[in-house]
């Protein structure tokens, strides 16, 4: 009987704490502060956010690319706030590439139009099921294993507070690409 119920202590123990992970996550993702636009470098945030993902791009031998045709590129974002988004959406990126033989990793910024700057992080992977385009924004929904179905929900979020949105495009065995899209000021 004392095996059982340590047993079960231990299986109440785990759900609480995956509730108390749940329950702070679900509080993040309500809770996005709100934004202190400023003039960003967008080749300083690449920059910035390259470094930090530096031990993770020499773990999986993956050299990103980097477009930017307009080193003078900036956007009126919150640093901090457009910083996270990258990095989800980077993050992302290194988790579909895993097993890829070949790992192909872009970042890119550039205005897309008269009224609209993007920025890009495209791979290589095997690309998402046009059936699960759309979801993968949806919070908490996950393809993966692991994952929590956080990141990318919060890079949207990150862009309504900008005024801005997120885009998704997949090819099946080509590869994806997701956009963040900036009003022009």
């Amino acid at each position: 009987m004392p095996a059982e119920m340590g047993r079960s202590l231990a299986v109440v123990r785990q759900r609480t704490e995956g509730l108390l992970h749940f329950t702070q996550t679900y509080r993040q993702l309500s809770r996005l502060p709100k934004a202190a636009l400023q003039v960003v470098s967008v080749w300083s945030l690449f920059e910035h956010v390259l470094a930090l993902l530096e031990p993770a791009f020499a773990q999986r031998g993956i050299e990103p690319d980097v477009v930017l045709a307009d080193p003078d590129l900036c956007i009126r974002a919150d640093p901090a706030l457009i910083e996270q988004a990258v990095i989800n959406l980077l993050t992302n990126a290194l988790e579909a590439l895993q097993t890829q033989p070949a790992p192909q990793l872009r970042l890119a910024g550039y205005v897309q139009d008269p009224h609209r700057t993007e920025l890009e992080v495209a791979d290589n992977e095997a690309g998402i099921p046009t059936a699960l385009l759309e979801e993968v924004v949806v919070p908490f929904f996950t393809a993966k294993v692991t994952g929590s179905g956080t990141g990318l929900s919060l890079s949207r979020q990150i862009m309504q507070v900008h005024r801005g949105s997120v885009q998704a495009q997949s090819t099946e065995e080509a590869g994806s690409q997701f956009c963040l899209l900036f009003p022009r000021q």
